[in-house]
């Protein structure tokens, strides 16, 4: 159940993706086949942006439309602010992340800086960066569900939750569809804050109960 996190490092660190924004190029990296892991590249307009701030710290994630249904595209790291219209790019990841458990996601290839561009062998672009570190303990929040996307191709689902943070509207992932929560209905999550090297801090949100390592019992106070 500790596959996605890894193959997608795995990715950054055993090739580089060489795609930026508006220019597609990409050195596809082998994955070893027990991982089960494959992608595409993809390209859409933001049909919405989720946009949140918390000090120093930012969560970024767009709607698109995908093969005629809303899907989110997730930018670990909030490498740069798109806007309603403007074209992305980014990866369609397939991933199985447990048993008879298959995700689907959208992972944004983000343009580093032209400085970063020119060294060889750098990534130009990735879907997050590969050093991080948690800066504090995650907390943990309960929010209203106000819209369900999902999405299916195969085996693979994608499934997310849009719910509204602390006035802004924000996405937790439900990875894999493994809950099926409905509009209106209550779901808890962690809040976790992530540095990526210098002055890159990422926001994220974790669905208790639905994450494949989360489980209810990270609810307890007493933890």
């Amino acid at each position: 159940m500790k596959y996605v996190s890894f193959a997608l490092g795995l990715l950054i660190l055993s090739g580089s993706i060489l795609c930026a924004q508006g220019q597609e190029k990409a050195v596809i990296p082998s994955i070893p086949p027990e991982l089960q892991f494959s992608w595409e590249p993809g390209s859409a307009s933001v049909l919405k942006t989720f946009i949140y701030n918390e000090d120093e710290s930012r969560f970024r994630a767009y709607q698109i439309k995908w093969r005629n249904h809303d899907v989110i595209v997730t930018d670990r790291g909030s490498f740069k602010d798109f806007k309603e219209g403007e074209e992305i790019h980014f990866i369609v990841a397939k991933q199985k992340i447990g048993e008879n458990l298959y995700d689907l996601s959208f992972r944004l290839l983000a343009a580093r800086s032209t400085a970063e561009r020119s060294v060889p062998n750098s990534p130009e672009a990735v879907t997050r960066p590969v050093k991080k570190e948690i800066s504090e303990t995650p907390a943990k929040g309960t929010s209203t569900v106000l819209k369900v996307l999902s999405y299916t191709e195969g085996k693979h689902k994608f499934s997310a939750y849009q719910i509204k943070w602390k006035g802004h509207e924000v996405i937790v992932p439900n990875q894999g569809a493994f809950t099926n929560f409905k509009e209106g209905e209550t779901i808890h999550f962690l809040i976790e804050k992530q540095t990526f090297g210098k002055n890159q801090h990422d926001i994220r949100f974790l669905l208790l109960g639905g994450h494949p390592h989360l489980t209810p019992s990270d609810l307890d106070e007493n933890k």
